[in-house]
């Protein structure tokens, strides 16, 4: 399986009902996903009788965040049609701290058999350059597999604050 024959999956970020109606997925996207997301190091370790019977026991998706925020709902969605498509069960462990690292190590201390995935975010790219003590190497431990959403972070204010761009407004740049 070449990684480039697979195409990147979209799910727009709407956490809701329609998010997950609306999730166009290919058996064969699922599988590559399932067999290398985040989890494998190389596919030469595995034998291919290995490949050719996965799965064949419940998958695991490590989301190093709380249950019920926007990886969390954009896991359980990506879960329930993996296992459409895989006829196999799939089950989110929810195990946030240390900024991702705790779901991560999880992930990068367990055998390398597709059977333990993780759901990374920008976090995961973010804390090699943070923290020093981080316990894996982010670069050789895990290896991305499929695009399964874009999220985007937007500086807001209160709706009836003065401030509503970027630049303040004189009377505030004043009082600096």
């Amino acid at each position: 399986m070449k990684l480039s024959s697979y195409l990147p999956c979209y799910l727009p970020w709407a956490p809701s009902r329609w998010a997950a109606q609306h999730v166009k997925v290919r058996h064969t996207l699922w599988k590559g996903a399932a067999v290398a997301l985040m989890g494998l190091t190389s596919f030469s370790t595995l034998p291919s009788f290995a490949l050719a019977e996965y799965p064949n026991k419940v998958i695991e998706i490590v989301v190093p965040f709380a249950p019920g925020g926007g990886t969390d709902t954009i896991s359980r969605i990506l879960a329930e049609e993996m296992s459409k498509d895989l006829g196999q069960s799939i089950i989110i462990d929810n195990r946030p701290g240390a900024s991702t690292m705790i779901g991560s190590k999880i992930v990068a201390d367990s055998t390398p058999d597709g059977y333990k995935l993780l759901m990374a975010s920008f976090a995961h790219a973010v804390n090699p350059h943070m923290n020093p003590n981080i316990k894996y190497d982010t670069a050789t431990a895990f290896a991305p597999v499929a695009l399964v959403a874009k999220s985007y972070n937007i500086l807001v204010v209160k709706a009836d604050s003065p401030i509503k761009s970027v630049q303040p407004p004189p009377a505030i740049r004043s009082r600096s």
